[in-house]
């Protein structure tokens, strides 16, 4: 097609493929175009060093946090290994097993009958009944329904997580996306869960609201928490986690610190390492 005349636009994570074909290759973050150049000036590890570099990604806090006077080991699942007061975070591109990873670890926490709270990837489709009210989903994990109850909580907790709305009346859907998800952290963030699952928790959000949902997921870890963070966004995980995973075709590899995964995860995400 290319040599008939059509302009082709190929998008891809596979690197040894775009090396291969693309006469010129663009590498973008966050919306932004990082860096291009012509055929033959990138190989695939520059390439992957590339697109986790730090150049034209926002600069959120990436200042260690103090190590957790708890560490107790909650569950360890391949090479993965969940502990209280720990941030873990799991690296890849979409479609490696993520979900399925998320799932085991759920079913075992809750074999072992350990309080699970779960962010979902979607929170308009796994996560919020839009045409219900903040006040009627902050209480979908509560054991009784009482309207007077659920009212006084979610004005409580409105407040608390800086919701944005007329009341706790008022129709999820109508609220913005940053706004939902802040409704989903303070129903499962409020229960006090000992292990947080977390699956793009900033995805779709603006800087000042994935600010709030990074300082909420500290909070609870600081808190004694184990918190499994899952997400495509390198950044994400540097400014997050404790420990760094990265996912491909299902595997998980060797936990490593935030340094070593600045150097590795691109590789790693591409099936190079």
């Amino acid at each position: 097609l290319a040599a008939g005349g059509t302009s082709i636009v190929f998008i891809s994570h596979k690197l040894p493929e775009v090396v291969e074909i693309a006469d010129r290759i663009v590498v973008m973050r966050r919306g932004r175009i990082i860096t291009e150049a012509k055929r033959g000036s990138f190989d695939t590890a520059s390439l992957a060093r590339a697109m986790v570099s730090s150049r034209g990604g926002d600069d959120r806090d990436r200042t260690a946090r103090p190590a957790s006077r708890s560490q107790r080991t909650l569950l360890t699942i391949d090479n993965l290994t969940v502990a209280a007061g720990r941030i873990v975070a799991i690296v890849g591109v979409a479609g490696n097993g993520q979900r399925e990873l998320l799932t085991r670890i759920a079913d075992a926490a809750r074999s072992r009958r350990v309080t699970v709270g779960f962010i979902p990837e979607d929170r308009t489709r796994e996560a919020l009944v839009g045409d219900m009210s903040i006040a009627e989903n902050l209480a979908l994990t509560a054991g009784t329904w009482k309207p007077a109850d659920a009212a006084r909580r979610a004005r409580q907790l409105i407040s608390l997580y800086s919701i944005r709305a007329s009341g706790p009346h008022q129709l999820v859907r109508t609220l913005s996306g940053g706004n939902q998800q802040k409704v989903v952290l303070a129903r499962e963030l409020d229960r006090r869960p000992e292990i947080v699952l977390a699956a793009e928790p900033t995805r779709g959000l603006d800087v000042e609201a994935a600010a709030f949902v990074h300082g909420r997921i500290r909070d609870i870890a600081d808190a004694g928490a184990a918190v499994v963070v899952v997400t495509s966004d390198v950044d994400e995980a540097l400014a997050l986690a404790d420990t760094i995973h990265v996912i491909f075709r299902g595997a998980t590899s060797k936990p490593h610190t935030p340094d070593e995964a600045r150097e590795l995860a691109g590789s790693l995400m591409a099936g190079l390492a």
